[in-house]
Order: structure tokens, then C-alpha cells, then sequence
């Protein structure tokens, strides 16, 4: 996809769930900040924008979680800053290919501002960090890099997938040793009690069945138990189809700790708990599709954008401790 293609498309997703600028008309906050990084402020504006299709229910939960991501946005961005330059020429350029996609989809550029509640110039400035951050990614690793990449992770750019289920016990980004402890020890509890269940329904089988049918009805017990424990348990919305999370590839949708640990996994097999910035995870991987043998080059961008993210990872982790962040 085309780098101007790709800023556009990122941006007409958001506005697809956007209400109505007069329908927010009454309800615009002060441009005050929500948080200051290393004494810029990120404004409560951007945070507002972000909210504003989340059921009040779950506002204070999920303004917690935007915030969390716009500060490592700007961390990034400030690193980068002081890596990278960007010329107006180079960003006048890109910002003319947004435009042309923009009518493409028949809009025109004020329009799409209009819908998203951006002004020009907070989008230039989105673009403008797109920008340095693609151009510093691109200047971290060499072709022979990325290559060696791709060929030591093939599953990863072939279009495999894993079906699986999982159980969260949720924690704040802001919970303290005490409450992921007592979160630990919630996610233990039902780890055990499943394997439990499961190891009684095993022994209850007939001893005459081979190792095949025996294994088919393990996986079985293995099945309804967590997908009942899941139903009960878990914090996840997928906890209404017993946890199902359909398929997915190694790198998408899925955060990269979680999908590590599924794509380590064959079908029929649990997890050992796996930790995110969301919670605790237990995961039970019940498929697996190979998918076919595709040449580095048509996959390139492609590796160089898993590379970037996990670049982005450790940035944010060298980063975040040395930071003055405020939030407000």
C-alpha cells in the first residue's frame, strides 16, 4: 500500500465510527491537557476525540488505556525528533497524496477534516510524525536484516493462522503489585481447577481406547472446560462464545506477547499464564492453518513494519522510566 494510501486509510476507518460534528457540538472541552511529556502537552482534546463513541460505563477504563498509548506516541515522537529530519518539500508531498486519495473516495480534504475534527494543521502533524518515524525505522535495519528476519520466521509472512480461545483476568495500567498479585492468583486458581476437571474426565475414559482416541477425548474435556470457564470468568467480551477469538495471524491484530505464546502452541494445547498490558492470559489454540510459501521481496514492507513495532517496544521501555510525564 502506498505510504499516502496508507495515512488515508488509517484515517477514513476512524471517521466510519465518528458522530456527527454538531451532534459534539455542545459537549467540547477546555484544550486543556491530559498529560504532559517531558513538558509537552498532549491535549485533553485528542483524548476527548478518542472517547467519544465509548459507553460512558467504560470511559474512566479506556481514557486510562488512550492516554497510556498517547504518551508512548510522544515519547517515540520526541525521540525521533531529535533523530531525524523531515523538510517541508518531504511533507508537502506527502500530505498532496492524502489529498488525492482523499478524492478518490469522493471527498475533499476539508471534508475528511471535518469528520474526524482535525484541523490542517493537527494533521500535518500526525503525518508529519508518520513520516519520521517510517524514515527512522527504514535507517535502523539493512535488507540483509530483514531478510534473515523472514527467513527465520516464515509462518510469520505466509498467511498462517491459529484458532484460539482465551480467558483474561484484567488488570488497570496503573494496578499496583498488589492487585496483579491478587489478579495472578485468580488466573491460577482457574488454570488449576481446569486441568483438574480435565484430569478426572480422562481417567473416567474407557482404558481399552488407544492413545489417539484417548488424546480426541482429553482435547474434548479440555474444550468444554475452559470454553465453560471462560463463559464464567472471563474479563474479555469474547467470554460470550466461551472465549472464542476466531483465527488470526502472528503479527496483526493480536498484541505480540499473547500472539508468541499462541503460535508456540498446537492444537489442544493450554498456555502457561502469558501477561500483556492488559492482564493475565490463558490460551488454548484449538487449530492451525500453514499457509503458502511467499518471496521475501513481495513481504518486505511488510517485515520491515514487524521490525519497526518491536523497535517501537524497546524504545518505549527505555523511555518511559526516564521521562517527567504528568498526567493530568
Amino acid at each position: 500500500m502506498a505510504r499516502g494510501a496508507r495515512v488515508l486509510f488509517v484515517l477514513i476507518a476512524l471517521s466510519a465510527t465518528l458522530l456527527p460534528a454538531a451532534a459534539l457540538a455542545q459537549e467540547r472541552l477546555p484544550d486543556q491537557p491530559a498529560a504532559v511529556v517531558n513538558g509537552e502537552a498532549i491535549p485533553e482534546a485528542m483524548v476527548r476525540r478518542a472517547l467519544k463513541n465509548v459507553p460512558p460505563e467504560h470511559q474512566a477504563k479506556a481514557r486510562a488505556e488512550i492516554i497510556e498509548f498517547l504518551v508512548a506516541n510522544t515519547l517515540v515522537d520526541q525521540h525521533v525528533r531529535s533523530k531525524i529530519t523531515l523538510t517541508d518539500d518531504e511533507l508537502n508531498g506527502r500530505m498532496k497524496q492524502v489529498k488525492e486519495e482523499t478524492a478518490r473516495t469522493g471527498r475533499t480534504l476539508e471534508q475528511l477534516l471535518k469528520e474526524l475534527e482535525l484541523t490542517e494543521a493537527e494533521m500535518r502533524q500526525q503525518v508529519a510524525a508518520d513520516m519520521r518515524w517510517e524514515k527512522f525505522v527504514a535507517s535502523q535495519f539493512t535488507d540483509a536484516q530483514l531478510e534473515e528476519h523472514f527467513k527465520k520466521n516464515p509462518e510469520a509472512f505466509n498467511g498462517s493462522q491459529v484458532s484460539a480461545r482465551h480467558i483474561l483476568v484484567a488488570f488497570p495500567p496503573d494496578a499496583n503489585a498488589a492487585a496483579k498479585q491478587e489478579k495472578l492468583s485468580k488466573i491460577t486458581e482457574l488454570r488449576a481447577a481446569i486441568v483438574k476437571r480435565v484430569d478426572a474426565q480422562v481417567a473416567q475414559l474407557d482404558p481399552k481406547l488407544d492413545n489417539l482416541a484417548r488424546e480426541q477425548g482429553r482435547q474434548r474435556a479440555q474444550f468444554d472446560a475452559f470454553s465453560e470457564a471462560a463463559g464464567k470468568d472471563s474479563d474479555c467480551p469474547s467470554k460470550r462464545n466461551g472465549g472464542d477469538l476466531g483465527s488470526f495471524q502472528r503479527y496483526g491484530p493480536m498484541v505480540e506477547p499473547f500472539a508468541a505464546a499462541a503460535f508456540s502452541l498446537q492444537p489442544g494445547q493450554m498456555s502457561e499464564i502469558v501477561t500483556t498490558q492488559y492482564g493475565y492470559h490463558l490460551i488454548l489454540v484449538t487449530g492451525r492453518t500453514t499457509g503458502q510459501p511467499v518471496a521475501f521481496d513481495m513481504v518486505k514492507d511488510e517485515v520491515l513494519d514487524v521490525l519497526g513495532e518491536q523497535l517501537r517496544d524497546k524504545l518505549i521501555a527505555e523511555l518511559k522510566p526516564k521521562a517527567k510525564i504528568e498526567i493530568k
